[in-house]
């Protein structure tokens, strides 16, 4: 299971700051995926845009603006390319993959503890 510390460090790591609604928006997208892998997109969206008060299209603008931050980011590079790549690809496949490097790396880490 992945819990906000683990998804707030890789968004940390990789030069977004917690400050940008995007921020907030990736951790509960993730959290939300993590208790259920084959929830669909749109609904994703929708759990979170209700948490927040807002659209889906918000939420969506949010999650890409955030993205963009860390991709434009200097410093943050390995760790970019290592959580959500430089292709600029959909949320979603951002997402997935930050989510399955995640997972990945908490199961390695059990797995050594």
């Amino acid at each position: 299971m992945l819990g906000h510390v683990i998804i707030e460090n890789a968004l940390m790591k990789m030069g977004i700051q917690a400050g940008i609604q995007g921020f907030d928006y990736i951790v509960d997208i993730l959290l939300l995926l993590d208790a259920n892998p084959r929830e669909k997109w749109m609904n994703l969206y929708e759990k979170t845009a209700n948490k927040y008060g807002t659209t889906c299209i918000r939420v969506e603008r949010g999650i890409r603006y955030a993205f963009e931050c860390a991709r434009k980011a200097d410093a943050c590079k390995k760790e970019v390319d290592h959580y959500i790549g430089f292709n600029y690809s959909s949320n979603s496949k951002s997402l997935s993959k930050m989510y399955l490097m995640l997972k990945r790396e908490a199961e390695d880490e059990k797995s050594n503890a």
